[in-house]
Parts: structure tokens; sequence; C-alpha cells
């Protein structure tokens, strides 16, 4: 690749990174705030997805581009929760209250509860998984708890 081609990639790359960054929120999330989400879940009976981002976060922008809109998270979702955005920036003392300290965090409540989070981006398949194990109100913590009472006396990175 020459050059010229470089450089026009990466002229390219910074107008999509942009144009993410000034997008909407995908429509997965409720226009709700963050107070309205946690009544909404609870009167619904159904989980509470925070998604912690940023308009700067390339991590954010590329879940909100890719795992945000994959249709097997958006049946997911609109089937079993109420999931809203949290901008750091827009709404600081809520992420302070959250404890969102990097972006994305992504944070499953139920009945006002938390159950599980994450940090960074996860494609669409690793969410899917992770909101299959916070329906049934386990986290990701209990499931290395599991692996390791399976195997013991293996060393902890063949466990994880």
């Amino acid at each position: 690749m020459n050059t010229t081609t470089r450089a026009a990639l990466a002229v390219l790359a910074g107008f999509v990174v942009a144009a993410a960054a000034n997008a909407d929120p995908p429509p997965v999330f409720s226009d709700l705030s963050y107070e309205g989400a946690i009544a909404a879940a609870r009167e619904q009976g159904r989980l509470l997805i925070v998604d912690g981002t940023a308009e700067w976060c390339g991590p954010c922008n590329q879940m909100d581009a890719t795992t945000w809109v994959d249709p097997r998270v958006v049946e997911w979702l609109g089937k079993r929760a109420v999931a809203v955005q949290v901008d750091v920036d827009a709404e600081p003392d809520t992420a302070q209250a959250l404890g969102i300290n990097a972006m994305p965090t992504v944070i499953a409540f139920r009945d006002g509860a938390e159950i599980d989070r994450f940090v960074g981006y996860r494609a669409a398949d690793d969410v899917l998984e992770w909101l299959n194990l916070v329906s049934e109100g386990r986290s990701m913590l209990d499931v290395l708890k599991e692996r390791a009472v399976e195997a013991p006396g293996r060393p902890l990175r063949e466990v994880i």
C-alpha cells in the first residue's frame, strides 16, 4: 500500500470515528433518564442495562456501530431489559454514583441491585453470553468460582 493510499484511509477512518461520535445512540437504548429507566425496569419486571459511554470513546463508538445494533442483542434487550446510555461527560454525577471510571462500562441491575458489570469493548456474542448470565442472576465472578472448584490444583490461567 503506498503512502497516498494510507493517508486516504487514515482520513476516511477519522471521518468514520467522527460520524459515530456525533450519531444518535443506537435505537436499542431508551431515551429515558437513568432515574426513569430504573422506574421502568422495576415496573416492567425487567433488567436494567446501563452503558456508560462518552462521545470521544472509540470502543464505545465501535460498540454503538456493531454490538448494540446486532439484531440478536436488540431482540434480547427488547424482550428482557430496559437499556440506557449514560454519557459520563453530560451526566458526571450519575457516572460517579455508578462508579464508572472507564468506558465503556456496562452494568446490569435487577430491582435496583447490581448483578454484574464489564469494562471495555465486547462483541455481540460476548454481550449475549453475559446478558444470559446476568438474567440468571449470576456474575462472571460466579462463573470463575465455579470453574475453580471444578478444577482444583490447575493453574489459574487454565481455569479462566
